[in-house]
C-alpha cells in the first residue's frame, strides 16, 4: 500500500510538473509566433495537442505560405508533417472561401 502511495505522489508530481512545463512552452512560442517560425509552431502545437495555438499557427502559415514552401523548414519536412501541413493549408483555405461566399451573398442581398 505504501509503495502503491508513493508511486501516485510520483506520478501525480510528474503530471504537474509536465503541465507546468507545457504551459511555459505553449506562452513562450505563442509569443514568438510569426511568419518565420509558424511552420515550426504548428508542427509541435498539433503533437501537443495544442488546439488554439494549432488553429493561430495555421492561419498564420496560409497567409504567408508563398514565402515558407520557399523556406529551409519546409523543403526538410517529414512526409507525414508535409501531408499534415498540406490539410490544415486545404482546410484554411476552404474555410476563407466559404467566409467570402457567404459575404457575397450578403452583400447581394444588400444591394437587392
Amino acid at each position: 500500500m505504501y509503495l502503491t502511495n508513493a508511486k501516485q505522489c510520483r506520478l501525480t508530481f510528474y503530471i504537474s510538473y509536465f503541465s507546468e512545463l507545457l504551459d511555459k512552452c505553449r506562452t513562450f512560442m505563442e509569443s514568438n509566433l510569426c511568419k518565420d517560425s509558424c511552420l515550426a509552431v504548428l508542427v509541435a502545437s498539433k503533437q501537443c495537442k495544442m488546439k488554439e495555438l494549432t488553429i493561430k499557427s495555421a492561419a498564420l502559415l496560409v497567409q504567408n505560405f508563398p514565402f515558407i514552401t520557399e523556406s529551409k523548414d519546409f523543403k526538410e519536412l517529414k512526409h507525414t508533417h508535409l501531408t499534415f501541413i498540406l490539410r490544415v493549408v486545404e482546410e484554411e483555405v476552404s474555410k476563407q472561401l466559404v467566409l467570402k461566399k457567404c459575404s457575397a451573398a450578403c452583400y447581394d442581398l444588400l444591394i437587392c
